[in-house]
């Protein structure tokens, strides 16, 4: 508990060789500023302020996040930027006390007035634990929990849900039921699969459908909360589900899936306790949405011949009319139908290139007008669900064009369109399912689990795990390796041995640093960074020094040098189109050379190869080799159409004869090479698990740093039980 606190407010404190200027809002050491960013400011702030007082966690997360729900991610990140910035390794200023909370232990001096030192009490007997550092790590699994739980908090301290005296009595129960925060709230992680794909929650809070994938093959898993009790509803299959959806009456299961080698889904309907499935649609995109009296469905067809998305409604005698249309590659996606049935709402936007900007829109079914909802444009807005009141949308979205992955919980309220965050963790979401009573929110959360390993390429050549993360490599000349990593507790550029030793941090942007590449004579290296807000190429030299921007557009990713090193290749965000840039400066010159995700030039310079989809809709993945010289036509490979391809990396042999990329089969990914000739391409690797998410060949081409693991998905649940239908059942 706080202590009772005058109304005097320092100014100015000290402590050892650093000031804390209250004033200005900053730290400084000797004389030279140290930059925080704003929470870990507050959070340095706020320990310095109550000196030799062990505060505990929950205190300190209030006063850095009055207004706010996080995780305790937050806050360790937060203390891992004070402590690099006090240089604390050892905790000699901020310690952990295991189960009591942290203790700020330096002697403190007010400046303001005199320099009177501020008395300090001595902890006597505690022993201090080092925090242990989840190297790269986005989010350790007993954690989800507490991330889960932020979701009802903010809903509830935003008071969007149901708190007018007008509603109902079933209503204001569940208002109230929020209105305390984690009080009369009962969270349950329902899964640690690590593999669920997709999920539904009954209407009643009863049962929860999801999809499950297991070596490459997916099924539907029905499940009895109350009991935990579990039953398969449909077999493994090599299909992909998608939208999962009760009907209002709880009876039936619709849902959308595809076979994994076509491109285009069906909507069926399955009893609940299983059977035979219904089709009930052919040729439509994953996500739809069911009318609220189960007659219509909300759906989205694609044609890439009339080269059109269009928006419509079927009932379930199969008869349909369009709603609207959009030129691709401008496309409907995640319909959600209001509870009154008067409003479709619609994303629409550009998803198949990463970095374009999407909106969300209301239709009306009765005829299709439209009316945009989102003031501004968003780099993703996903699956969104209605609250039962009419009075706005939860929605999985993202809005930093720099992380395409991530994605988080937001309120949209309706009519205005006007979004608020609910959820700001280190943790994404994929789907989100609410009762008919909003009694239970279902969310289904994924995070990261990845290591970086180094492989030895020849025969019988050896495998070591070196670091756990996710990487973005790049190989010095000398055979160090250049990589991004979270072990800080934001993403910097590092430097490391091949065998994982010496380890170094370079950059300290306490923001998004990726993907870097190394110049031709280990000098200089280039890397792509939101430090400045958008994400823009950087450089600085091997050790870290002399930092300075090279671009500053609306995003630039994946740089490369030209092996002479007097070019800079990288693409652009968004539209993804090549770009070169001297590297001794000036303007960047487009090359045309169509949809590009990556670039790497040979190294004997006669060749640029870059990764990307074809020019026309819908089209493939492929590889295209073109002359540095153009005088002659470019070489095309196109990609297996039965593969995943979860990196964009592609890197050349040492003689320049072949590139390679990452193929990904059934969930496991390997390395592949294509030679330029034209003969079929050569997997290079054996494993038998896991994704590939970037990899680079060293110098010599012998050796291959990777970062390989997997998405884990998992289903947890939120119940309200101060909720008059949860006080039934005990």
């Amino acid at each position: 508990m706080s202590q009772p606190r005058n109304s005097y407010v320092p100014e100015i404190l000290s402590f050892a060789d650093f000031t804390l200027d209250i004033r200005r809002g900053s730290l400084l050491r000797n004389g030279q500023e140290i930059q925080l960013r704003p929470k870990s400011y507050q959070t340095l702030k706020y320990l310095v302020e109550n000196p030799g007082r062990i505060l505990a966690k929950d205190e300190l997360m209030q006063a850095v996040w009055p207004d706010s729900f996080v995780t305790d991610d937050s806050l360790v990140q937060c203390l891992r930027d004070v402590r690099r910035a006090l240089g604390d390794e050892s905790q000699q200023y901020v310690k952990t006390l295991p189960r009591r909370g942290y203790l700020f232990s330096a002697v403190v001096t007010d400046e303001t007035r005199t320099a009177t030192p501020i008395v300090t009490e001595r902890v006597e007997g505690v022993k201090v634990i080092i925090e242990q550092s989840q190297q790269d790590s986005l989010i350790s699994r007993n954690k989800k929990l507490l991330t889960v739980l932020s979701i009802l908090a903010l809903l509830s301290a935003a008071g969007f849900l149901w708190s007018r005296s007008t509603r109902s009595e079933l209503r204001r129960s569940n208002a109230n039921a929020f209105a305390g925060g984690f009080v009369g709230i009962q969270s349950t992680q329902l899964t640690n699969l690590g593999s669920v794909m997709g999920i539904a929650i009954s209407p009643d809070g009863h049962y929860v459908v999801y999809a499950l994938e297991e070596a490459g093959l997916q099924s539907l898993w029905l499940r009895q909360i109350a009991n935990e009790s579990s039953k398969q509803i449909t077999t493994p299959a090599a299909v992909r589900y998608f939208q999962l959806v009760f009907s209002n009456d709880g009876n039936y299961l619709y849902y959308a899936s595809r076979p994994t080698q076509q491109r285009v889904a069906d909507i069926y309907r399955i009893p609940l306790l299983g059977g035979t499935p219904s089709r009930l649609l052919q040729g439509v995109e994953g996500y739809f949405a069911l009318s609220p009296d189960d007659q219509q469905i909300c759906f989205v067809r694609d044609s890439a011949t009339e080269e059109e998305s269009r928006l419509l409604i079927a009932s379930m005698n199969g008869q349909e009319r369009e709603l609207a249309t959009r030129h691709l590659p401008e496309r409907f996606r995640y319909p959600a139908w209001s509870p009154d049935g008067q409003v479709i709402v619609s994303s629409v936007g550009n998803f198949e290139a990463s970095g374009s900007l999407v909106q969300a829109i209301e239709v009306l079914p009765t005829d299709g007008r439209e009316r945009r909802l989102t003031t501004n444009l968003w780099p993703g807005i996903d699956q969104k669900v209605w609250l039962p009141d009419g009075s706005g949308l939860l929605m999985i979205a993202g809005n930093q064009v720099s992380r395409p992955y991530q994605r988080q919980i937001w309120f949209m309220s309706y009519p205005d369109g006007q979004a608020r965050q609910l959820t700001n963790d280190v943790t994404s979401y994929l789907c989100l399912s609410l009762t008919k009573d909003a009694a239970t929110v279902a969310t289904l959360q994924t995070s990261l689990e990845a290591n970086v390993w180094v492989t030895n390429l020849g025969i019988g050549g050896r495998t070591a795990k070196i670091a756990t993360g996710a990487g973005g490599f790049s190989w010095t000349p000398d055979g160090r390796i250049v990589f991004a990593s979270h072990a800080s507790g934001s993403k910097e550029i590092w430097i490391m041995n091949p065998d994982g030793s010496a380890r170094k941090q370079l950059t300290f942007s306490n923001g998004f640093d990726t993907n870097p590449a190394v110049s031709p004579d280990g000098s200089h290296i280039v890397f792509a960074s939101d430090h400045d807000g958008s994400l823009n190429l950087w450089q600085m030299k091997i050790d870290g020094s002399d930092l300075e921007r090279l671009t500053s557009g609306e995003g630039e990713d994946n740089p490369r040098f030209s092996p002479d090193g007097d070019s800079l290749f990288y693409t652009s965000v968004g539209n993804w189109r090549l770009w070169r840039l001297p590297a001794e400066g000036g303007e960047p010159r487009p090359l045309g050379l169509g949809h590009s995700e990556e670039v790497n030039p040979s190294p004997d310079g006669k060749w640029l190869a870059t990764f990307g989809r074809a020019e026309q809709p819908d089209d493939h993945y492929q590889i295209v080799v073109s002359p540095v010289s153009g005088d002659s036509p470019p070489k095309t490979f196109v990609l297996a159409k039965d593969a995943v391809y979860v990196s964009s990396d592609i890197r050349w042999t040492p003689d320049s004869k072949a590139v390679t990329y990452v193929s990904t089969q059934a969930g496991v990914s390997n390395l592949w090479s294509q030679p330029l000739n034209g003969e079929p391409a050569k997997q290079l690797t054996n494993f038998d698990s896991d994704q590939i998410f970037h990899f680079d060949l060293s110098p010599n081409g012998q050796e291959l740093v990777c970062s390989r693991g997997r998405w884990a998905h998992d289903v947890a649940l939120i119940k309200s039980v101060d909720h008059p239908t949860a006080q039934k059942q005990n």
